[in-house]
């Protein structure tokens, strides 16, 4: 070998490297997650706001029961949700941009100021049937509500707002393609937190969530997040203590359902519930129907207060086991049956005899439920109609023909 080919050799390998890190190949492999912090941050927040909208505020003392009306309430409206750029505050009162190298070296998060305005409205009423109404109004504005951890070369990121600076004067490496957080002056992403499957809620296949469809979402992504679970994961490493009043919860609900001796068998009860969801919330549905299941499923739920478990052992206890899982099933039954009345269209296995056709402009959703007792609060949020990465293309929902 001559020294040109010995030369070549040991030149050839960095200028692969070299064009690996030009010609953006970094960039690529975290732009999917730069994207979805911005999606987060520009959009996602301030849907999430929008969300629990107005929040009602009002005593038991205020409520009049001949009139069924409360003389005062009070209602909360969130508006105007601003994210600022990261900041460092001295301790002498002055303010200035914080840029990432900064908060390595002096052990900062790398975070921004959050503020959001508060309309508040006042209802008073008062006469001798309340007819009197009263209406006031205040906004509150610029309330510090948090600080946000935020993501290098995202939008927010100053290093996208000052993109003109050379990188000797942000202290940045110019190959650094971005994609992770600084806490407390360590560069962090989320080892470990992983969804896969439903919980991911990607929507592989849409409201066509039928039989085994998910299964390919398990297999898929569940094989991704194990080989990554198996980088992260180190042999013998202890998980971290789950604190004592999250312990406390699970062993009062378990020692409540163990020592419950009412007078209602666990079987009368789910065969109720049973016959509720089979007959109010079958295949084919109505307002008529899915109505009536929103009364009737909650009769159910109702004696779970009169149960009873006679069989107080702690080995090969089916009738606990069984009490158990009526215990999370007719919450489930509850919350199926009230997204279903509220949702007034068809859609997959959602198929309404009087809202037959698919109804996009507004139900292209997915459905939020929240279940606290007899009450289930339903909300939506928009479905996704962009991918992640501008290198894969979005197809659009298309009416099912038969």
């Amino acid at each position: 070998m001559n020294k040109t080919q010995q030369w070549a050799s040991i030149e050839d390998p960095w200028t692969i490297i070299s064009k690996y890190f030009e010609n953006g190949y970094l960039q690529r492999m975290v732009k999917h997650q730069i994207e979805a912090f911005d999606n987060f941050t520009n959009i996602q927040i301030e849907k999430t706001i929008e969300m629990f909208n107005p929040v009602k505020i009002h005593s038991d003392n205020d409520y009049d029961e001949e009139h069924k009306k409360y003389k005062l309430e009070v209602e909360l409206n969130f508006k105007n949700f601003n994210l600022y750029q990261p900041q460092i505050h001295e301790n002498n009162g002055a303010a200035k941009v914080m840029f990432p190298q900064q908060a390595r070296k002096r052990n900062f998060t790398y975070a921004s100021k959050m503020t959001i305005d508060i309309h508040v409205k006042y209802i008073i009423r008062n006469g001798d049937n309340l007819e009197n109404i009263q209406i006031h109004n205040k906004i509150i504005e610029g309330i510090h509500i948090g600080k946000l951890p935020i993501m290098l070369r995202s939008s927010v990121c100053v290093l996208s707002q000052y993109n003109a600076l050379n990188y000797t004067q942000t202290g940045e490496c110019k190959y650094d393609a971005g994609g992770y957080f600084i806490i407390n002056g360590s560069e962090k992403t989320v080892p470990g937190l992983m969804a896969i499957g439903e919980a991911a809620c990607v929507s592989v296949h849409g409201a066509n969530r039928l039989g085994s469809n998910s299964l390919i979402d398990l297999v898929v992504f569940g094989r991704a997040a194990a080989k990554r679970a198996a980088e992260l994961v180190k042999p013998g490493t202890p998980h971290e203590e789950v604190s004592e009043s999250e312990t406390d919860k699970c062993l009062d609900r378990f020692d409540k359902i163990r020592n419950s001796n009412g007078d209602t068998k666990t079987s009368e009860l789910r065969l109720s519930m049973q016959k509720t969801m089979q007959s109010k919330c079958a295949v084919f549905r109505t307002e008529k129907t899915l109505k009536e299941g929103v009364d009737a499923i909650r009769k159910p739920l109702e004696s779970i207060d009169d149960i009873s478990v006679k069989d107080k052992s702690m080995l090969f206890n089916t009738e606990l086991v069984e009490t158990l899982e009526f215990d999370n099933l007719i919450r489930q039954a509850l919350t199926t049956m009230d997204s279903a009345y509220h949702r007034k269209e068809s859609r997959g296995a959602h198929a309404r005899e009087d809202y037959t056709k698919r109804d996009d402009k507004n139900f292209m959703k997915h459905t939020l439920a929240w279940q606290n007792g007899k009450e289930v609060k339903v909300k939506y949020r928009d479905v996704h109609s962009r991918t992640l990465t501008n290198d894969v293309q979005y197809f659009p929902p298309k009416e099912r023909i038969y």
